[in-house]
């Protein structure tokens, strides 16, 4: 099956291109910080807990396939759940099927530097401006 980028809205007014300021993975989760090119928002988004998998790409490194959701390609659109991922496949693979059990969404964030992907059990806790989404 091929993969199906569906436009993930975490942020209603999450529009234009962000910057990735910070990630780290520490107690609370994995915590990715973005900011929104040429304004002062800022965006929050944390991965409460246990975090299967995670990764990030430069920018110059990954290019997004058409295949991936040719009509999801605008510049204000940045936030993805993955079905069918081959991340997600290869992960199974590399875990010997134990990621398997545990009900993963494929999670892409797009940024002017790079491509963040995590493999997640639920959705993040997303904070703006220092209030809960």
């Amino acid at each position: 099956m091929n993969e199906q980028w569906l436009v993930w809205d975490p942020v209603q007014s999450a529009i234009g291109p962000y910057l990735m300021t910070k990630i780290f993975y520490d107690t609370p989760g994995l915590t990715i910080l973005l900011e929104q090119q040429d304004t002062d928002k800022k965006i929050q988004i944390l991965f409460e807990g246990c975090v299967e998998s995670y990764k990030f790409t430069d920018v110059k490194n990954r290019s997004i396939k058409k295949s991936e959701g040719p009509e999801n390609s605008s510049q204000n659109i940045k936030f993805f759940k993955v079905l069918n991922s081959h991340y997600l496949k290869q992960l199974s693979i590399q875990s010997c099927t134990i990621s398997d059990t545990r009900n993963l969404t494929h999670f892409v964030i797009i940024t002017l530097d790079g491509v963040i992907e995590v493999a997640y059990s639920s959705d993040p806790l997303i904070t703006e401006l220092g209030q809960p989404l």
